[in-house]
């Protein structure tokens, strides 16, 4: 399971395992239908927002600030029951998509997202972020994952996300100016404007 992965566009999943099982036997049976479906847990996010109308879903965060949760890496599967070996894991994963359009009043954009199964019962930090032509919108905030099972697809909906979601103080969520670098922070409890007589400050 990638810690980076991409969708198309919102609503359209991108890769992942897939299995399907059907017993027959050749020369009798003419057909063999199977249907696909997800080895690894399939986190489908729902985003809606009326503030932020005309934005578009373009990334979606997920990570545990313990660095303890087993979010993504490498495994083997039992294609039996679906039980699950790890090697090597990572606490952060993350879907970007790669045509985000504008969203609309009322629609619901949804990202998906490739996860390692299980109870993820403790809340995690989940960045959304948007972009638009008024400029990007990133929106830290906590959220709990619940139980990923194997071979599941489990919603999580973020409905109705605003500016106020934001978790941190310190952090300006909505960004519309051209800076020079891609961070920005710059909320009311760490700006401060300096008056300087000379052109070097010194404190």
């Amino acid at each position: 399971i990638s810690k980076e992965q991409t969708q198309p566009q919102p609503n359209v999943a991108g890769a992942c395992f897939s299995l399907g099982k059907i017993k027959g036997v050749p020369g009798v049976d003419a057909k063999f239908p199977f249907t696909l479906s997800p080895v690894t847990a399939l986190l489908k996010i729902n985003v809606t927002s009326s503030e932020f109308v005309g934005y578009g879903l373009k990334k979606v965060t997920i990570f545990d600030e313990a660095g303890e949760a087993k979010l993504g890496g490498t495994f083997d599967v039992n294609v039996d029951d679906l039980s699950f070996e790890e090697y090597s894991t990572f606490s952060e994963i993350s879907t970007t998509i790669s045509a985000h359009k504008e969203m609309a009043a009322g629609e619901t954009q949804s990202i998906f997202m490739n996860v390692l199964p299980g109870n993820f019962t403790q809340e995690y930090t989940v960045i959304v972020e948007l972009q638009g032509t008024k400029g990007n919108v990133v929106i830290p905030m906590k959220k709990t994952l619940g139980l990923l099972e194997a071979g599941k697809t489990t919603e999580l909906n973020l409905t109705d996300l605003k500016s106020s979601d934001n978790i941190y103080k310190w952090f300006c969520p909505i960004e519309n100016r051209k800076l020079a670098g891609c961070n920005y922070a710059y909320g009311d409890a760490n700006t401060y404007l300096i008056q300087s007589k000379s052109a070097v400050y010194a404190g």
